[in-house]
C-alpha cells in the first residue's frame, strides 16, 4: 500500500490513476528565449521608410524597387509607365524596374516592409509592436518568423491574383493580418478565448472596406488565410514532435 495524505492506495490504483492523467499541450517557445524579433521587423520597415522619404518619398526608386508590382515600371521623372520594354525606358532616360512576373521575386517579401505615408507606417508599426512579442512569446523566434514572412507572401499572392493586374501595392498589414490569424488558431486548438480577437479582426475588417480602394482587402486576405495554415501546421507539428518524444522515452524505474 501507498501512503497518502488521507489513508492509503493501492499501488495498481496509483499506476492507472497515473497513466490516464493528460499532459498539457507542448510549449512551442524555449525557456529563456528573447522576443526581440517583432522591435527588429519595426526597426527594418522604420529604415526603409526613411530611405524611400530621403530619395523622392512616392517617386523614390526605392519605392519601385521594393513595392509590389507584376508589369515592369519605367520611371521618368515624376512619371511612372508600364508595359514599356528596358531598351525605351533607357532611351528616354527612365529608370526601369521589373516586376514580379520580370523576375523580381524579392518584391513578393520587401513589398511587406515598404511604406510611403508615415500614417500608413505608423499604425502597421503600433499593430505589429501589440501583437508580435506575444507571437514571438507564443511560437519561438524562428517560428514567428516563418509565420510572419509566409504572411506576408500571401498577402503578395492575393495581391497579386487578385487586383487589377497594374496595382502598386505596399504595407505590412498582410503579415498583421496573419498575426491574427495565427493567433485566433492558436485560442481556438488550446481552447481560449477568441472573442477579443474576433473583435480585433471584425474592426479591422471594417475598416479595411471602409478606406475604399486604398486599402488592400486582397492582401489582408491572402495574409489571414496563409497565416492561419501556417500556425496551425507549427501547432500540430509541435503536437507530433511532442508525442513522439514521449514514446521513445525509456520507462522509468
Amino acid at each position: 500500500m501507498i501512503e497518502a495524505p488521507v489513508g492509503f492506495q493501492c499501488p495498481a490504483c496509483v499506476a492507472s490513476a497515473t497513466a490516464h492523467i493528460r499532459t498539457g499541450r507542448p510549449s512551442l517557445r524555449k525557456p529563456g528565449a528573447s522576443s526581440i524579433a517583432s522591435f527588429v521587423m519595426i526597426g527594418i520597415n522604420v529604415a526603409i521608410w526613411l530611405a524611400i522619404i530621403l530619395t523622392g518619398g512616392d517617386t523614390s526608386p526605392v519605392a519601385s524597387a521594393l513595392g509590389l508590382n507584376l508589369t515592369a515600371t519605367c520611371d521618368v521623372g515624376s512619371d511612372t509607365y508600364v508595359n514599356v520594354d528596358p531598351a525605351t525606358c533607357a532611351a528616354s532616360f527612365g529608370l526601369w524596374l521589373p516586376g514580379v512576373q520580370d523576375g523580381a521575386w524579392w518584391k513578393l517579401l520587401s513589398s511587406g516592409f515598404t511604406h510611403l505615408a508615415i500614417v500608413h507606417l505608423g499604425f502597421n508599426m503600433v499593430v505589429l509592436g501589440m501583437l508580435g512579442p506575444q507571437m514571438d512569446r507564443l511560437l519561438g523566434t524562428w517560428r514567428f518568423l516563418a509565420l510572419y514572412g509566409s504572411s506576408i507572401l500571401g498577402g503578395s499572392l492575393f495581391a497579386l491574383l487578385l487586383s487589377p493586374i497594374n496595382t502598386f501595392t505596399v504595407g505590412a498589414s498582410g503579415g498583421l493580418f496573419g498575426l491574427m490569424g495565427g493567433l485566433l488558431i492558436i485560442a481556438l486548438l488550446r481552447h481560449g478565448d477568441a472573442r477579443t480577437i474576433l473583435i480585433w479582426l471584425g474592426v479591422n475588417v471594417v475598416f479595411t472596406f471602409a478606406g475604399g480602394g486604398s486599402i488592400s482587402w486582397q492582401a489582408h486576405l491572402g495574409g489571414l488565410i496563409f497565416g492561419a495554415i501556417t500556425t496551425y501546421a507549427l501547432m500540430r507539428c509541435a503536437e507530433y514532435r511532442a508525442r513522439i518524444g514521449r514514446l521513445r522515452r525509456p520507462p522509468q524505474p
